[in-house]
This record gives structure tokens, C-alpha cells and sequence, in this order.
């Protein structure tokens, strides 16, 4: 019983020197977000983007043409302008540059002796609330999990993938949910990273309920709150972007543009 003990204390001091789950493998899903206006019209999306930290001569011309054929297809799937390819291209690299070197950065500190690197590698260890509120056409889930970012127990993937199926959710919020979590836990190490006394706080996104709900809005409340968070989300000037993305109302519900026309 002692040596089990002993084995379980070394088990949690090792995994607490590393960095968390999420970045220890060579190719790292991370969150990124498009909010874009080019002559009047406004796109907004959010994915996950597989992002390689294998280090070699080849590894930027190969992302870069990735995001190139990303965003082509972007603009012909939404009969965009063409102007919008460089600039989907630019803002996802921005993106991706940041947390390729947020992710080095991490596993750096893990690997320091340092008594300041440890410190801060403990905060990473707090398990965290992660509070989801998605709606999705008619449909709305509010959740409250607790995710522990050292455990490999589970993925943000599979978390979403078991959520969907249980409550019977439109599979097109899995997705979602799973860059909801991914986006939160990397919020919660660029805070840390960059603010080393204060924990971080998500001070835009409240749920009362300590249970999965989920609620089946009529078309008619629907489409009123769509349109409220679009009127939030409207661009004062063409060229300017909101505070912070918003969801959006498509031109109309045949399409599947989410833009906004300004013409």
C-alpha cells in the first residue's frame, strides 16, 4: 500500500511539471476566429485548426497554403469578393503565430527549474468551470462543466461528440461546444502568462443552471434574438469590427452565407 501511495504521489507531481493536455502533442487543435468587413459585407466564423508544431523548413509554406486553399473556398462557397482571401488568410496566420508560440512558451516553462515557472505551472493545474451557452437555429444549451486541464482523460472533442448524442443535440454543435471549451482553455493560459497574480474570470458569459438544459425556442423568439445580437453586431463603418464577435443572421435562410450586405 505504501509503494501504491508513493506511485500515485509521483504520477501527480509529474503531470502537474508539464504543460496542459492540450498542447503535449505534436499537432495541437487550437481555436481561431474569423470577423471580417470588406466593401460592406461582414463575415464572422470560429473553428478549430490543426496546428503542427514539428518544426522544420516546410512547416510555414505548408500552413500557408493550407490557409490559402481554406480561405478560396470560403469566398467561392459564399460568393464572396475576392479581396476577402488575403485578409481571411493574414488574420487566421496572425492567429496561428500566436499560439504556436504561446504553446513553446508553455512547454518551455514546464520544463524549467525554475521555483516561478513551477508556480505558475500550478495555477494551470486548477481545475476549471467552463461556463457553455450555444444556440443553434432553435435550439438552446447552457451548461456548466468542470475540466481539469491536466487530465487525459477526455477531449473537448469527445466531451462535445457525448454531449450531442445524449441530449439529442443537432450534431452541428459539436463543433461548437468543442471550440467553446478549447477557446476557454487557452484564455484561461494567455491570462496567466500574461497576469500571474489574478486568476482569470469570464466576465461576458453567465448560466444559472448547475444541469445540461437545453430549451426549444419558437421560430419567432428565434429569429427576434438573431437579429437582436446581429443589430449588436453590425459594423458602425464598412471597415470596422465589433468589439467582439457576435453570432450572426444570414441574408436570408436559403442561404448559407453568414454575411451581412450592406447594399
Amino acid at each position: 500500500e505504501p509503494y501504491g501511495t508513493m506511485t500515485m504521489m509521483m504520477k501527480n507531481n509529474s503531470a502537474v511539471n508539464q504543460p496542459p493536455v492540450i498542447f503535449r502533442t505534436s499537432e495541437v487543435l487550437v481555436p481561431v476566429r474569423i470577423d471580417i468587413t470588406h466593401k460592406g459585407i461582414r463575415i464572422i466564423d470560429s473553428f478549430c485548426w490543426p496546428l503542427s508544431l514539428v518544426e522544420n523548413e516546410y512547416r510555414k509554406v505548408r500552413i500557408v497554403k493550407e490557409l490559402r486553399e481554406l480561405a478560396e473556398r470560403m469566398v467561392l462557397d459564399m460568393n464572396l469578393p475576392f479581396g476577402f482571401i488575403d485578409r481571411i488568410e493574414r488574420q487566421l496566420m496572425e492567429q496561428l503565430d500566436s499560439h504556436f508560440e504561446i504553446i513553446n512558451l508553455c512547454r518551455l516553462l514546464a520544463k524549467s527549474n525554475d521555483p516561478n515557472c513551477s508556480t505558475l505551472i500550478k495555477k494551470w493545474a486548477v481545475v476549471r468551470t467552463i461556463m457553455i451557452v450555444i444556440r443553434y437555429g432553435t435550439v438552446e444549451y447552457e451548461d456548466k462543466i468542470q475540466w481539469d486541464p491536466m487530465s487525459s482523460f477526455i477531449t473537448p472533442e469527445f466531451f462535445a461528440q457525448t454531449t450531442v448524442s445524449d441530449l439529442k443535440l443537432p450534431v452541428e454543435m459539436g463543433p461548437i461546444i468543442a471550440h467553446r471549451i478549447r477557446e476557454y482553455l487557452f484564455r484561461c493560459i494567455v491570462h496567466t502568462l500574461s497576469d500571474t497574480e489574478n486568476d482569470f474570470v469570464e466576465e461576458d458569459v453567465e448560466v444559472s443552471t448547475e444541469t445540461p438544459q437545453v430549451t426549444i425556442l419558437s421560430s419567432q423568439v428565434a429569429s427576434t434574438m438573431s437579429q437582436n445580437l446581429w443589430e449588436r453586431a453590425k459594423p458602425v463603418a464598412l471597415e470596422d469590427n465589433a468589439s467582439f464577435p457576435q453570432p450572426l443572421l444570414p441574408k436570408d435562410r436559403n442561404s448559407n452565407a453568414s454575411v451581412w450586405d450592406n447594399s
